[in-house]
């Protein structure tokens, strides 16, 4: 049988643990909101060692690794979040980002579907991420179906079949996070009164965009 003694110290250590952890993840946003992702990554990636299951880091290293361009990662990171947290519309937004960045549109119009089945009054969700997906979803298939159509033209005359342009879903994703943020900024110029809130959401570095979520 454990004694007291031993139980107490499990304790203690867990909770120093939690403590460490949620440290970690604060100093995490901190960096994030000054631009540092790489170093954000690093205070996150060492908060989950110490508590794996917390969904909201996971959540937000999703979106520190979409700044810096690592896509899969990224992607893993929000699926850890979804898979913990299934039902959290945050999540399923941020998991649905991310599988557009991989070119995943169909996938991130089922997942945005869900987030918006979660939390149908997200106005966010439904005019900003999956009428948006379901937008470029129609042009995938508009370009499919040319495809198709010039390779059965193709086999008709004997010709080479021409390439056809794939729709630049990195740089769509990059632009349309611009317009996210400067959306949230007149939002928060209107709600503060402070007119230099809307000009700062104006000129924007679209490599440097970001909107952290803490929860």
């Amino acid at each position: 049988m454990e004694s007291p003694a031993c139980a107490l110290t499990q304790v203690l250590e867990l909770e120093d643990a939690q403590a460490k952890a949620r440290r970690l993840s604060n100093e995490g946003v901190t960096l994030a909101e000054a631009e540092r992702w790489w170093a954000a990554i690093g205070r996150w990636n060492s908060a989950l060692a110490l508590t794996p299951d917390d969904h909201t880091i996971h959540e937000m290293l999703s979106q520190a690794y979409m700044q810096v361009g690592e896509v899969l990662p990224a992607l893993n990171a929000a699926e850890a979040a979804v898979k913990l947290c299934p039902n959290w519309w945050v999540g399923l937004q941020t998991l649905g980002r991310a599988q557009l960045g991989l070119g995943e549109v169909d996938l991130a119009v089922k997942t945005f579907s869900r987030a918006v089945h979660i939390r149908p009054d997200q106005q966010e969700l439904w005019r900003e991420d999956l009428q948006w997906a379901v937008g470029l979803l129609k042009k995938y298939q508009e370009i499919n179906a040319e495809r198709e159509k010039q390779i059965a033209a193709a086999k008709e005359s004997g010709t080479e079949v021409p390439e056809l342009p794939v729709p630049p879903v990195e740089g769509s994703i990059r632009e349309r996070s611009i317009q996210l943020y400067q959306i949230q900024k007149q939002r928060e110029a209107a709600e503060a009164g402070d007119p230099t809130l809307m000009e700062r959401g104006k000129t924007i570095d679209p490599s440097k965009v970001v909107r952290m979520r803490v929860t």
